[in-house]
């Protein structure tokens, strides 16, 4: 089923290939609008006809791709410090033999 649309706005490439169009759509059966990735093999005709328009400059030029930030790097390991009581146990075991 082929959804109506009344507001299509922010168009951006979603990688660098330039393989799809990400759109901010109002569809009409929709309380307010949403992202929406419009590509050209869509299985739905609103899908295709979305990136055709988009393509074709309907709603705006299309700003670049921009890659995600890398994610942080994870913390530092904590250091291990040895249980002084566990430390003397083992010593008193091993004085023993």
């Amino acid at each position: 089923m082929p959804y109506t649309y009344s507001k299509v706005s922010n168009p951006r490439y979603s990688d660098e290939k330039k393989s799809g169009v990400v759109l901010t759509v109002h569809f009409d059966h929709l309380s307010k609008p949403h992202p929406f990735l419009a590509v050209p093999h869509d299985t739905e005709p609103h899908g295709k006809q979305l990136y055709a328009e988009a393509i074709a400059g309907k709603f705006g030029a299309i700003a670049p791709y921009v890659a995600p930030p890398p994610p942080p790097a994870p913390p530092a390991p904590k250091p291990i410090v040895p249980d002084p009581a566990l430390v003397a146990a083992v010593a008193a075991e091993l004085a023993k033999k």
